[in-house]
């Protein structure tokens, strides 16, 4: 890795097993290179890829998007295959684009998605769809990550996985080692400017990647993520990582998740508005929904995203009095639906992302769609309706979840008929 020259660049070789788990076999297998997408203004070059040892041509596709890798014979069920990937990434400095996922802003650097993953094999078969300006690009299956990254010596890490090793080299970088459990992706964010905070909750380390001049900012959200996680655990069931990590960064977004790991904009750290603390609560909600139990981010963001905003309306219900929950819920859930009302701009809950203009996307799918669990959980009482999302966290984990298998999930245990609110707040205008 270079923090020198012009753009900051990630040089490195991906090593991938790939297995083939469909009853089908598999004549060949796509990557998604989404540092090459319009969303995150940076760009990945492959530079060489290696099949079971044999070197093969790689084929490029939807803007450079997607990697096809034809395979000699077929991928039988049950069968692996071992890939080499040398790759290239370029990173942007000062990006201004979507939510920057890729960027090098105030010393800190922020790496998502920067090396090829998998593309997702579905019943519609390879997902190599164009990717949207709007919304989370990612669409990935869990893999176990052993990640090693050499960098200056004097960075802070902050990363999906766990430090298991480091070694100081003689021309000023060092090299760490790190681990993950089943996760969607890996990301790492990094400054020499970063100082830690940290808590445990349970078996959980929790830290607060913070700079120095938002110390009061940086503990604020530890102890926001530390509640939250320790209420979700309650209600959803055990997070499985040995660790949570809280980093301040230049993203685009008020907040962004990845696995192990929430990337909160640095404006909200001077803790004006109360906003950060609601950003804490949404983003550990999406460690469950998404990280544990994910989706088709792209085609079918509501899943993951309305559950997550009443997840954190769960969280003020929980923790502050009823009379504060529910100006909550009216600031972050009722009055945006109402403006999409006002505006004539109503539309379900279930369409891709990139059907909805700005700033109706969170009109329709983070609060439209967040009302919908808070009409439901009236319906069915507490009781069950958490009871529900409990199996739900455990029957789903580590997989995929359609819309239509989530949809009739609930509808087989709710006990009773919910079409009406499913029609209301999902499916109508």
């Amino acid at each position: 890795m270079s923090l020198s020259g012009k753009e900051p660049t990630v040089k490195g070789t991906a090593r991938l097993v790939y297995w083939n788990n469909w009853a089908a076999p598999l004549s060949e297998i796509y990557l998604r290179l989404y540092p090459n997408t319009h969303a995150y203004n940076a760009a990945m070059a492959i530079e060489h890829v290696l099949v079971n040892g044999k070197s093969i041509a790689p084929e490029l596709s939807v803007g450079d998007t997607a990697l096809r890798l034809k395979l000699d014979s077929p991928l039988l069920p049950g069968e692996m295959t071992a890939i080499e990937i040398a790759f290239l990434t370029r990173v942007p400095k000062d990006s201004q684009q979507s939510y920057r996922m890729l960027n090098y802003a105030s010393g800190v650097l922020v790496l998502n998605n920067f090396y090829p993953m998998f593309a997702v094999y579905d019943n519609k078969g390879w997902d190599t769809e164009p990717i949207s300006d709007q919304g989370d690009a990612v669409y990935s299956e869990v893999s176990f990550y052993q990640v090693r990254l050499t960098c200056p010596a004097d960075m802070v890490l902050a990363t999906s996985g766990s430090e298991i090793d480091r070694k100081t080299n003689s021309d000023g970088t060092a090299t760490w080692a790190f681990v993950s459990g089943p996760v969607r992706d890996f990301s790492v964010l990094m400054s020499a400017e970063y100082r830690v905070a940290q808590a445990t909750v349970g078996g959980t380390t929790v830290r607060s990647f913070y700079l120095p001049k938002d110390e009061v900012g940086g503990k604020a959200i530890l102890e926001y993520a530390c509640t939250a996680l320790a209420i979700y655990q309650r209600l959803f069931g055990l997070y499985p990582y040995a660790e949570l990590d809280m980093v301040q960064a230049p993203v685009g977004a008020g907040g962004v998740e990845a696995p192990g790991l929430v990337m909160v904009k640095d404006e909200h750290y001077t803790l004006e508005h109360g906003y950060a603390e609601f950003i804490v609560a949404h983003e550990v909600a999406h460690q469950w929904w998404y990280g544990l139990v994910g989706n088709d981010q792209p085609d079918e963001p509501w899943i993951d995203e309305s559950l997550t905003n009443y997840t954190a309306m769960v969280y003020y219900q929980e923790l502050r009095s009823r009379e504060y929950a529910d100006q909550i819920l009216r600031w972050y859930l009722r009055d945006p639906y109402q403006r999409a009302i006002d505006g004539k701009h109503d539309m379900p809950v279930n369409l891709p992302a990139a059907a909805y203009p700005n700033p109706i996307y969170y009109e329709i799918v983070y609060a439209k769609g967040a009302l919908f669990y808070h009409e439901l959980r009236q319906r069915l009482g507490d009781a069950a309706f958490f009871a529900i999302l409990r199996e739900y966290s455990s029957k789903h984990r580590y997989g995929l979840v359609t819309g239509q298998q989530f949809l009739d999930f609930w509808r087989s245990r709710a006990g009773q008929d919910i079409n009406d609110l499913i029609q209301r707040w999902i499916l109508g205008p």
